[in-house]
């Protein structure tokens, strides 16, 4: 899991990148969920909490810059 700072580092590139990178896989995941393929369903929790802080950072920044 990522930590706040590790994710402040990134520029706004690597940041969107990452963020569709973790909404491509929390779909995988919600379909791996419903078809019981899925083994450890925190993995669904975990995915979702770095995408609240990655978009926490963008809107952060969007702030500083206005």
């Amino acid at each position: 899991m990522p930590n706040i700072d590790n994710i402040r580092d990134k520029s706004d590139k690597e940041l969107l990148e990452e963020l569709s990178s973790i909404n491509r896989d929390l779909l995988d995941l919600r379909f791996k969920l419903e078809t019981k393929q899925l083994a450890n369903s925190n993995e669904i929790k975990n995915l979702k909490l770095n995408r609240a802080r990655i978009l926490t950072v963008i809107n952060e920044r969007k702030i500083l810059r206005s």
